[in-house]
């Protein structure tokens, strides 16, 4: 998804001057890309759900094309690793929402993180690998608490043993003194994003064991 109006709103992280909130079509690509892979999917089981097998079919069909785009064009073999977008892809000019492409193509936290939520990685890609080398910190960009529920998703989607998905909630322990925010150390206290935390505790099957 190149040819956005703008890509907001993917999260609260800065990058120097680039903002994810609205970050450029070489920045937000990847994030966005994941999310629309997301949302077919979720749409063809509905559409099995309510007996509609041929919108399913369409559906099925659409988001394998997209999945099979996202890992020839942002698939980076030299980092082993998703890039956020292609500078110069994009053809929609500069607005409010949407500031200049930076030119730069860069493996980040953001783009990789979605990626790995939605199961976008194909197996020759090693997803496991690369969840390690997210949780490891090797990418640029630290996600908000904001971004925090689809590193959840990409755990229990890879089977992450217990151990470390123990030192995923641990990022969140200043909230337990000062109060969840939206950010990690700004914002507002009326986001429901920040919580997801304790969404994640109380989801059946989050823990492989029963402790």
């Amino acid at each position: 998804m190149e040819d956005l109006e703008n890509y907001l709103f993917i999260d609260w992280a800065v990058d120097g001057d680039i903002i994810y909130h609205h970050p450029p079509a070489d920045r937000g690509t990847a994030a966005m890309t994941a999310l629309w892979y997301g949302a077919l999917q979720a749409m063809e089981k509905i559409a099995l759900l309510i007996d509609m097998p041929h919108d399913a079919e369409q559906f099925h069909q659409l988001a394998h094309t997209v999945r099979q785009a996202f890992n020839h064009l942002l698939w980076d073999p030299v980092h082993q690793a998703y890039a956020d977008g292609i500078p110069g892809m994009s053809r929609v000019p500069v607005n409010r929402w949407l500031p200049p492409q930076d030119g730069r193509k860069i493996c980040t936290n953001i783009g990789n993180i979605m990626a790995l939520a939605f199961g976008l990685p194909e197996t020759q890609h090693q997803p496991e690998k690369l969840l390690q080398r997210v949780l490891s910190g090797e990418f640029p960009v630290k996600p908000t608490i904001y971004y925090m529920d689809y590193l959840f998703m990409a755990a229990v989607r890879y089977h992450l043993p217990d151990p470390e998905k123990l030192k995923i909630l641990s990022r969140c322990k200043p909230f337990l003194k000062d109060g969840i925010r939206e950010s990690w150390t700004a914002g507002d206290y009326s986001h429901m994003w920040s919580a997801s935390p304790a969404y994640w505790l109380r989801k059946k099957d989050f823990f492989t064991k029963d402790k």
